[in-house]
């Protein structure tokens, strides 16, 4: 099982992503870019970063790819979860998103700018309470070199991009009757034979340690792919 705050830090990577192309990709203001933000929607742009990122590869192994780091997918009724992740997203500190319980959902998404406060959390979360990061300082880029993990978010980043130039036009979420509809449109896309066999076992465990399954649930993804079209 792997350290729940490198889960974090590879999470942020993509979330970091989704920012960067709502931005300069669909021209939407960035005050804007996570007002229909959601836990659901983050996991499954998750789970389709991961299983894209094997696409064109010759990995042997799951270890090798980000399934590597997030490693414990369950099936919820919504689609697959990553569940260490998903258990500690609003109660760890994430090195740039702010986690606040009390607004909406889309709110644990906005940018902390200048707080002292949340520097110190993530500081004591990673560093045992020793201050290894300043405000100034690219606090992302810091924990991804700390943690070695820049193979993993090198292979999640082409999985996103490989995500979204398959189906980034369909992916709206500029009104919160878009973003379900996107939701839906994405659940068709995770809802494939791992979630299926892995929804009603006691566990709901996907078996997403296993690099033949995971090139199999990536032909049925292509193959959903390329019925749409």
């Amino acid at each position: 099982m792997c350290d729940v705050r490198k889960k974090l830090i590879l999470t942020n990577v993509v979330i970091e992503k989704y920012k960067t192309w709502q931005i300069n990709e669909k021209g939407i203001d960035k005050d804007k870019v996570f007002d229909n933000f959601s836990t659901t929607l983050l996991m499954k742009l998750l789970y389709l970063s991961c299983l894209f990122s094997i696409k064109n590869t010759n990995a042997k192994t799951y270890r090798n790819t980000p399934f590597g780091t997030l490693d414990e997918w369950i099936a919820l009724p919504n689609g697959p979860a990553e569940d260490g992740l998903y258990s500690a997203i609003g109660y760890q500190p994430m090195p740039t998103i702010s986690y606040n319980l009390g607004k909406e959902d889309g709110y644990k998404y906005s940018e902390e700018i200048n707080d002292k406060s949340h520097i110190n959390k993530i500081n004591r979360y990673y560093y045992d309470d020793v201050a290894e990061i300043k405000i100034e300082d690219n606090i992302l880029e810091k924990l991804i070199s700390d943690f070695d993990l820049s193979n993993a978010r090198r292979d999640i980043e082409q999985g996103f991009d490989t995500l979204f130039n398959e189906i980034g036009n369909k992916i709206d979420t500029s009104t919160l009757e878009k973003s379900n509809r996107t939701i839906g449109y994405l659940s068709r896309l995770t809802h494939l034979f791992l979630w299926n066999a892995a929804l009603y076992r006691d566990t709901r465990t996907l078996a997403t340690d296993n690099i033949y399954l995971l090139n199999d649930e990536l032909n049925e993804l292509d193959g959903i792919l390329v019925e749409a079209k």
